[in-house]
């Protein structure tokens, strides 16, 4: 009789194992992942119809993309934007001695 009731028991177990590892999962995504918007629901203007090469259409940037905010304000630095290549409307940017002297090396180095 305790060999039935085993078997029995061990049988339960079995069906049980068996059912959860052989059943669907439960969980469905909500919803399509990265949605895509309709484009008649935008408004074509010229900027839109432009490729997007992934620069912003912004005309200025914002600080934060670049800099901790908290940070900025404890350490009392104010960033300023400037031009290497001379795009009109930035300062040139001013190398100083420092950095004119590591450039020398590096170029030394890598024979540049």
């Amino acid at each position: 009789m305790k060999t039935a009731v085993l078997l029995v028991c061990l049988a339960y177990v079995m069906a049980a194992i068996l059912s959860l590892c052989a059943s669907a999962p439960s969980w469905r995504p909500q919803g399509r992942f990265g949605k895509r918007t309709i484009p008649d629901r935008l408004p074509q203007t010229e900027e839109s119809s432009l490729p997007d090469f992934g620069f912003s259409h912004l005309p200025a940037l914002p600080l934060e993309l670049f800099y901790n905010p908290r940070d900025l304000v404890h350490s009392g630095f104010r960033p300023r934007l400037c031009s290497v290549s001379g795009v009109e409307g930035y300062p040139p940017c001013v190398e100083s001695h420092s950095d004119r002297k590591m450039k020398n090396l590096l170029d030394d180095l890598f024979g540049l």
